[in-house]
């Protein structure tokens, strides 16, 4: 996997497009279209309880911040809609390893835009652009277990399911297990 600082720099001026969609870097001009979706309760159901609107904030403008690249930091990718120019939904990547060169993935999108075959269409170029230009060996993602569409997404995508972390998220009042999903990108990758 890159350095920091040059996955930093790659991911600063990724502009990823597919016949449909492109994905580039959140910016502030995305700000209103994020807190959107952090208060619509379709989309945020299977993510995270609801936050206060100046939580909502807060999260949304670390997302237009310059990315450090460090461990267990996020970086925000707006998922644009070719044909019309609306940011339809967000992808998330976190490195959750760099010694390991294993990065989180993350997604979200409007329920206008559920069962088009955008997130499968976006995420197969942002999985091959994890592969070729950042050199990570492996990505991993997290779903609540009830999540059926999330888990459907990632076995569709190539991820095995690794795992069930038992009453590990707190949602809706509960602790909900949370699925753990693995894509091995590169087995064959060098060991630092």
């Amino acid at each position: 996997m890159l350095s920091p600082e040059d996955l930093a720099q790659q991911l600063a001026k990724i502009d990823l497009s597919t016949e449909r969609l492109g994905l580039r870097p959140i910016t502030p001009d995305d700000d209103e279209v994020q807190i959107e979706h952090e208060a619509n309760r379709a989309i945020m159901d299977t993510i995270r309880d609801p936050l206060p609107l100046d939580e909502i904030e807060k999260r949304v403008r670390a997302f237009a911040a310059p990315w450090q690249a460090e461990e267990g930091s996020w970086v925000g990718l707006s998922l644009v809609e070719t044909a019309t120019g609306k940011v339809t939904g967000f992808f998330f990547l976190r490195v959750e390893s760099h010694e390991n060169q294993i990065v989180e993935l993350g997604y979200r999108l409007h329920p206008d835009y559920w069962g088009l075959g955008y997130a499968t269409e976006a995420a197969r170029s942002l999985l091959a652009y994890l592969d070729d230009v950042l050199k990570v060996r492996k990505v991993v993602a997290y779903c609540v277990a009830y999540n059926d569409a999330s888990a459907g997404l990632l076995e569709k995508l190539g991820f095995n399911r690794e795992g069930c972390l038992s009453k590990h998220s707190p949602l809706g009042g509960l602790w909900q297990d949370e699925l753990v999903y693995g894509l091995v990108l590169a087995p064959d990758r060098e060991v630092p």
